[in-house]
């Protein structure tokens, strides 16, 4: 199996027009680690018979079952190992379908116009803490008071330690004053657009009479109950702001394009105006980098997609990591290169299992040369050089595929 998620990761980064091209005997499309690592029949009976949950206990009434065994894990695992940003981001993520399902969404306008859509909560550096699957507006206001929206983000942040204050932000159809509230009482900061129809009549300057003021205008008023600020500012359209950790202050400045005076100029920008455009992007973060090496196999079965967003969220949730690591000032990796590094790591760990030509010292990943397992000592018919000591030797690792003396076999695989 890891194998065979190797070849689905190394599909995101060498894409071909056909999945049995990367077994093909012309060179200009096959893949030698591929076709070494994996048999072409072999790999396309795992994918044949590959099921995320079972058939027989499927949960009724979920129109994901298929994948939720799947997502219930990876949430866990996700929750358990977060980096501890108190900055956290709500927002949709769209995963491209263009099959039949009853949970299939348009959205006009976006990037991916068809396909599912997944809630998202995710740091401001775009690590996916939690993600919930949409499957219609029937099932989503688990909270009646507080609409659609505010039902998503409570189910969301359920899982998160109230002993520490988190400050969420999210847009305009997920923010109203009672879900701001309710965030209040219990302990989370909450910063939001507004839509000018959900202000309840709040005594703010009409938006109307705002576009016509000079840009960098803002009027704002405040709840002394609640503590819930409410901004409504003059860019280049009017936006409202509602937030309960922010205040106006410091006013700040932001450069923007004049048409008028054909230069750039600097407009004020109230401070939660400031804040939310720091912290608001994580989950478009996490797009970005799902969609720049998105798993290119595909198959019939409708929830496949899912399973390799699933796949994407969490090598980019493990690079997030690495990069908080230690081992991330010795090795700065990318997100190609550690990508990269995974699929080469799945790939050569099975190569036991097959007769591979040798291998220089420096092509093992220390992933595979170090992880103590099916490393055997075995007769060549040739001799060739040590990857230890130099000499020549008949014996080689069978998983490593390098020469190696039986004295030198333990101080190779040891750090």
């Amino acid at each position: 199996m890891q194998c065979f998620i190797g070849v689905l990761l190394l599909s995101g980064y060498t894409v071909v027009p056909r999945r049995r091209m990367y077994w093909s005997l012309d060179q200009d499309v096959r893949n030698e680690a591929v076709a070494k690592a994996m048999s072409r029949n072999r790999f396309d009976e795992i994918l044949r018979y590959f099921h995320p949950a079972d058939n027989e206990n499927l949960p009724e009434g979920d129109r994901f079952g298929k994948v939720r065994t799947m997502l219930t894990m990876l949430n866990e695992r996700w929750m358990l190992y977060r980096p501890q940003n108190k900055e956290l981001s709500i927002d949709e993520s769209m995963i491209p379908y263009f099959g039949r399902h009853g949970a299939k969404q348009h959205i006009h306008g976006k990037p991916i116009r068809f396909g599912f859509k997944m809630w998202a909560l995710t740091t401001s550096t775009a690590y996916l803490i939690q993600a919930v699957p949409y499957q219609g507006a029937s099932t989503g206001k688990t909270i009646p008071e507080l609409g659609m929206g505010g039902s998503v983000v409570m189910d969301l942040i359920s899982e998160l330690p109230r002993s520490t204050k988190y400050n969420l932000y999210f847009d305009s159809l997920f923010t109203s004053l009672s879900l701001m509230d309710r965030l209040t009482k219990e302990g989370f900061g909450a910063t939001g657009t507004l839509r000018s129809s959900r202000t309840e009549k709040a005594p703010i300057i009409d938006q109307k009479v705002m576009s016509k003021k000079v840009r960098g205008s803002f009027d704002y008023m405040q709840d002394k109950l609640s503590g819930c600020l409410m901004v409504r500012w003059h860019d280049n359209s009017v936006v409202t702001v509602l937030s309960n950790c922010h205040s106006i202050k410091p006013i700040g400045n932001a450069k923007r394009w004049s048409n008028k005076e054909k230069k750039s100029i600097l407009v004020d920008q109230p401070n939660v105006i400031f804040q939310y455009n720091r912290y608001m992007g994580g989950v478009d973060r996490l797009d970005q980098n799902i969609a720049t090496y998105r798993i290119s196999i595909r198959s019939k079965k409708w929830w496949w997609p899912v399973v390799s967003f699933l796949l994407s969220a969490s090598v980019n949730n493990a690079w997030m990591l690495y990069r908080l690591s230690p081992s991330y000032a010795s090795q700065k990796l990318d997100l190609l290169e550690f990508t990269r590094r995974i699929a080469n790591c799945y790939l050569q760990r099975d190569r036991s299992h097959h007769t591979l030509p040798s291998l220089a010292t420096g092509q093992i990943l220390p992933e595979v040369r170090f992880d103590g397992v099916q490393h055997i000592i075995e007769s060549i018919p040739k001799q060739r050089r040590c990857g230890e000591c130099g000499k020549k030797v008949k014996r080689q690792c069978m998983k490593c595929h390098v020469a190696l003396h039986v004295d030198c076999f333990a101080r190779y695989h040891s750090k």
